[in-house]
């Protein structure tokens, strides 16, 4: 038997882990049967608090396995064998994007957890590098599963549509470095700025330290908070071109999501954004360098026909996109499974 710990469900704004967990969920239920564990409250503190004194109290068989999906488990080591999928050390190589207390919480819980947990899945090369380098975890005992996308968006007509503006994505924290898109735009030539405006689609959270760019902010920046999935498709769909100036991630859900609808990507050259565009992409450019952004920003939006609808360069991306798809990449997870139900 498989046991889920669906954490996740009740929180009111999905997150990119959020989203991870609920593929994970779905995909399992199409090979095994699987059991939930739900939550009664969407307070994050009641959860957790949940998630430490009644999940421990339920009685497993010693071969059935309990999958934990977004960072957290019980620290108790319950009666079956446990999988916990660890995304990043982001509150580790990153502590000012987080508040005081979440990075306390983790830091006493995560080491605990990679000792009591039977196996570790993470998100990528890169994570799972870190995982090794900072606790000392056997490497055996890490798998990856890459994070993954539902399909590929083909049914869009680039031919008969026209770009509208430049698309960023993800929560309004430090660690996005929003605030260096917004300050790269401000760069553009004023005609650049009028056609191609930024938006920005990501709420806030007590527990992470915000982004701080409410002051940047002009007539042709928008700061649309969390959006639902019909309002960011067509915002995915519109854009000339996808940015993300992050700081840190373990793998980097939205530049997939961006591929998927076909579009171009501008980003930061952090490890794991190089582990899906590859080392040689053109358009990378250093962390926080909004004039080297600018610049990138500057000749797309220069040459737009060319980035938003070129037949080869549309096909390359979805081709690219392809490799991720959850169908493929969670056979991984599957595998895993079995491996470790098997020993």
């Amino acid at each position: 038997m498989i046991y889920f710990n669906c954490k996740y469900k009740t929180n009111e704004n999905s997150t990119g882990v959020d989203n991870v967990a609920k593929a994970y969920n779905d995909f399992l239920q199409r090979f095994y049967e699987v059991r939930e564990f739900n939550y009664s409250y969407s307070s994050t503190i009641k959860k957790n608090m949940e998630e430490q004194l009644f999940f421990p109290k339920k009685t497993f068989a010693k071969n059935d396995i309990v999958i934990h999906p977004t960072n957290t488990a019980p620290l108790r080591k319950l009666n079956a064998i446990e999988i916990l999928v660890l995304h990043d050390l982001a509150y580790v190589d990153y502590p000012e994007g987080f508040s005081r207390a979440f990075r306390m919480w983790y830091k006493f819980m995560v080491p605990k957890l990679l000792k009591s947990k039977n196996h570790i899945v993470t998100v990528s090369k890169f994570s799972k590098q870190r995982i090794i380098k900072y606790y000392g975890v056997n490497p055996k005992k890490i798998s990856i599963v890459c994070n993954g996308i539902n399909e590929l968006k083909l049914n869009f007509n680039f031919e008969k549509n026209e770009p509208e503006h430049f698309l960023a994505v993800g929560s309004l924290t430090r660690r996005k470095n929003h605030k260096c898109v917004v300050r790269a735009h401000k760069k553009l030539p004023t005609e650049l700025r009028k056609k191609f405006p930024l938006k920005i689609a990501g709420g806030k959270s007590s527990y992470f330290n915000n982004s701080g760019i409410d002051d940047e902010v002009d007539q042709y920046i928008d700061i649309l908070g969390y959006v639902n999935s019909s309002k960011l498709k067509s915002l995915y769909e519109r854009s000339l071109a996808y940015i993300s100036a992050s700081k840190y991630e373990g793998f980097g859900l939205p530049i997939l999501e961006a591929l998927s609808y076909g579009k171009h990507i501008i980003c930061s050259d952090i490890p794991p954004y190089k582990e899906i565009v590859g080392e040689s992409y053109k358009h990378l450019f250093p962390d926080g360098k909004e004039g080297e952004l600018a610049k990138l920003m500057e000749q797309v939006a220069s040459n737009a026909d060319h980035y938003f609808a070129d037949d080869n360069l549309v096909k390359k991306r979805f081709d690219l996109a392809g490799k991720y798809l959850w169908s493929n990449t969670l056979i991984d997870l599957k595998n895993i499974i079995e491996k470790v139900g098997r020993n």
